[in-house]
């Protein structure tokens, strides 16, 4: 709270810090939407309008209405900064306000220091030239030449932008959107036929973008598609103009290459635990020879064997089937 004090002729005095002075250097830009019943009939209006303000339309683009969409229309509007606000209220006028939205952006700080700046550069040329005037050897007359360029290069960038920003400070930059209100969308009556009709759309828009997609891919194939056709056929060719390769000789088999036509196979021992190996079969022995001084052993002749257990007993079984008729014929 600002502190009150009485002077001396008896009015009261605050401490009070003098009110903030208004800007005044302000960049005015905005955006404003209008509903109107054609927008394409009501840009000329537009661009009457702001020229009579003594502004200019920096920029325009208009779309017919179709039957899918309703038209549009976009402006990039330059107005007088003084006379903004009764531009604005008649393009209003025009039909339905939908948006406003404007925004002041202060930059008199970047304004003084470029006329500063600009100031201090238009000095030192003058003090440039004066010295140039005066110079009587040719070294100082170059180097004074190339600092004077430098700082006349330098003076007319600053100035460029000081004009560029006045302009914009001058100017209030306003983008207009004009459209109408979009067609309502028919609902039309539920049932069997209606979703007939619309799967059958579908359909039709599927095959649509289908058929785009294949035109899109068709040079590809073409280009992509004969040399790869003709390459696979000469691999063919080639393939079947190789020599066969010679078959590998079959192994032969192993009883082939035994001496006596088979392959003894390894005898292996069974794997269950416990189970006895069974004997190999023993090889048959020749009976021993038989002496003639030997009793009750049969003479044999010289170069006979003793005959074996069954050849032995093959007499005994005839004589017993020879006597057997004559001792029933006997009884």
């Amino acid at each position: 709270m600002a502190a009150e004090r009485l002077d001396t002729g008896g009015a009261y005095e605050t401490d009070a810090p003098p009110a903030a002075a208004a800007p005044t250097h302000v960049i005015t830009e905005g955006t404003m939407t209008v509903v109107v019943d054609e927008p394409t009939e009501v840009v000329p209006d537009v661009v009457r309008i702001v020229t009579a303000a003594g502004g200019f339309v920096e920029s325009r683009s208009e779309q017919a209405p179709t039957e899918d969409r309703s038209g549009r229309a976009w402006l990039v509007l330059r107005i007088p900064a003084d006379r903004l606000d009764g531009t604005l209220s008649e393009l209003e006028a025009l039909g339905r306000l939908s948006t406003r939205d404007t925004s002041a952006t202060d930059v008199s700080l970047t304004v003084a220091d470029l006329d500063a700046r600009i100031t201090a550069l238009e000095t030192s040329i003058d003090r440039l030239l004066a010295m140039l005037a005066e110079a009587q050897r040719t070294e100082d007359l170059i180097s004074l030449e190339r600092t004077l360029q430098e700082r006349q290069g330098e003076l007319d960038s600053l100035r460029s932008q000081r004009t560029v920003l006045g302009n914009r400070v001058a100017l209030a930059t306003i983008e207009l959107t004009l459209t109408s209100d979009p067609p309502p969308v028919k609902v039309g009556p539920g049932g069997f036929w209606p979703g007939v009709v619309a799967g059958w759309n579908a359909l039709v828009d599927t095959l649509r973008g289908a058929s785009v997609v294949i035109g899109m891919l068709l040079p590809w194939l073409v280009v992509l598609g004969i040399p790869a056709f003709f390459l696979t056929r000469l691999v063919r060719a080639a393939r079947r103009r190789r020599p066969p390769r010679p078959a590998p000789a079959a192994a032969a088999p192993a009883y082939a290459q035994h001496p006596y036509g088979y392959a003894p196979g390894p005898h292996y021992a069974p794997a269950t635990p416990g189970y006895a190996e069974a004997p190999a079969a023993a090889s048959w022995e020749a009976p021993a020879p038989v002496h003639e001084g030997d009793p009750g052993t049969p003479s044999a002749s010289a170069g006979e064997t003793a005959p074996g257990p069954e050849e032995a007993a093959r007499p005994a079984e005839e004589a017993a089937e020879d006597s057997t008729p004559d001792q029933a014929g006997e009884r």
